[in-house]
């Protein structure tokens, strides 16, 4: 299987219903084939070949799942890439790709990205009036005709994502037909929804994310649901889009369900509507998870760990009733937790905290990094993927993230783990959000330090500390220092930007230097 049979069976089944859906305008299942398909023949008017990639710079939106769509169509590859990034961040992605055309919305300096991107890419899509660019997208999807061209293999490329750069300069992660068609099927063995159920999708997750691409858009195509683009990330206005458009699917990480959730819930603000919801990329504090359950009472809530090389190999399903923070294998996953410096074969025992892996041998996977061999051999262990993220299991099948195994960091000789103490600290009613990392310090090489974002203005580093010491965090772990800050600076799938974190830090800027 592949994307573009998806889409064509879709509108073949149920060509009246609604498939896209921005404000007052809605796209059938009909009209979205035949729009993606115009595309598609026009960009192979315009030289764009099976195997091309094609940047996409865009917000969520009607037009960037019609270009995406459009390549999936004539087998081209779709790069979308963060237009959050700096230019030079953005022409180094579409150089590593070998980009052949690129579109954007007015959310990317064309002028500026083409400038430092020279003649590396030979055609300029614009969506909209703002771009200076000679190639209009509207004036492509009239001048097309809705044929479909050539074949499309599952074995072809469908895409290639850039991963966040947490820890150093994104990687490119291309994925066939055959790993998208594998994301699908396995997400619906483990969590639903169920096919022609009426699913209505907050699209708010980024199309250049894996999350946003594959377990939102594609899964709501696959289960021939209507997708909602959200295309700026306002609290009470996506709230009022659940409510009126009675919307039944949402999934997102932690940090996009604080942005919807921050006032406190009342009967009126339920969204009753809403069956199912998926969460990952962090860990959710208790508080805001019994806040969802009171804004979303008739929904499933599950727990995900996943990564854009491997898909989702866990899947929690109603988290409200598994211990917190537990995470179950999905039925198409093998993993192991293993001793971080020794081999596959080196599994940890029950309770002991370990590096996870993932075995290859699976549909889902991705094979290996684009253009960065090196890359991809450091990751790879005779047949597993090594995640480097620290895991530990118990003897009921429940596996536990405690964190990234390099954003580990040593005090006074004792190992700290940032997911733990942030955990902790989370479980404070005036804290928002946090990042915990070390900070130099001559006596004890680094020491604990909570960036805290306030819930309530008036919570001090001493409230911090006795909320600490009444936990059952080690004593060694408690924040000795503590910055408050507006914002916590996280990627696009809400984790941690660590190294950002730290260079936030300056010694006035602590509440309080001396928390014994």
């Amino acid at each position: 299987m592949d994307l573009r049979t998806i889409l064509l069976f879709a509108a073949e089944r149920n060509p009246a219903s609604t498939a896209l859906a921005s404000g007052t305008e809605r796209l059938t299942y009909r009209e979205l084939a035949d729009r993606a398909t115009a595309l598609a023949d026009s960009l192979r008017a315009q030289g764009v070949q099976h195997g091309d990639r094609v940047g996409i710079g865009m917000r969520n939106s009607i037009d960037h799942a019609t270009v995406f769509l459009a390549t999936q169509v004539m087998g081209a590859v779709a790069v979308p890439f963060n237009f959050r990034n700096k230019p030079e961040g953005i022409a180094r992605m579409l150089a590593d790709c070998s980009a052949r055309a690129v579109v954007v919305d007015d959310s990317v300096h064309v002028d500026q990205v083409r400038t430092i991107a020279g003649r590396d890419v030979s055609l300029w899509i614009g969506a909209g009036n703002d771009q200076d660019v000679a190639v209009r997208l509207d004036d492509l999807v009239r001048a097309g005709s809705p044929v479909v061209h050539g074949d499309v293999g599952p074995d072809d490329l469908s895409t290639i994502l850039y991963t966040s750069g947490t820890t150093g300069n994104p990687k490119g992660v291309p994925l066939t037909h055959r790993n998208a068609y594998a994301r699908l099927v396995s997400y619906v063995a483990s969590a639903g929804p169920a096919f022609d159920s009426g699913m209505r999708t907050m699209g708010a997750a980024p199309l250049y994310h894996t999350v946003g691409l594959h377990w939102v858009f594609c899964l709501t195509l696959y289960l021939n649901g209507t997708y909602y683009p959200v295309t700026e990330l306002a609290g009470e206005a996506v709230l009022d889009l659940i409510r009126r458009e009675r919307l039944t699917f949402l999934f997102g990480s932690p940090t996009l369900f604080h942005i919807l959730l921050k006032a406190p819930p009342t009967p009126a603000a339920a969204c009753e509507s809403v069956t199912d919801i998926s969460f990952g990329s962090a860990p959710m504090d208790a508080g805001l998870l019994e806040k969802m359950t009171r804004y979303f009472p008739r929904a499933m809530i599950n727990e995900v760990y996943g990564t854009t090389e491997l898909s989702i190999p866990f899947v929690t399903r109603d988290a409200l009733g598994a211990k917190p923070g537990a995470l179950r294998p999905t039925t198409d996953h093998r993993i192991r937790i293993v001793d971080p410096a020794g081999g596959p074969d080196d599994v940890v025992p029950f309770g002991q905290v370990g590096e996870l892996l993932v075995d290859m041998d699976n549909e889902s996977c991705f094979a290996g990094y684009w253009n960065a061999p090196e890359k991809t051999a450091a990751r790879l262990d005779g047949g597993w993927f090594r995640t480097g993220d620290a895991f530990h299991r118990d003897e009921d099948g429940n596996h536990f993230m405690t964190g990234r195994l390099d954003d580990m960091f040593i005090s006074g000789g004792e190992n700290i783990q940032p997911a733990e103490v942030e955990a902790t600290l989370l479980a404070h009613a005036g804290i928002n959000d946090v990042a915990v990392v070390g900070t130099p310090e001559p006596r004890w090489g680094q020491v604990v330090t909570a960036f805290v974002v306030r819930a309530d203005p008036a919570l001090s580093a001493e409230a911090i500390d006795a909320h600490c010491l009444g936990s059952a965090l080690a004593d060694f772990k408690r924040p000795r220092r503590v910055v408050f800050l507006d914002r916590i600076p996280r990627n696009p799938s809400g984790k941690i930007v660590r190294k950002q974190v730290q260079e936030l830090y300056r010694p006035e800027l602590a509440a309080s230097g001396s928390l014994q």
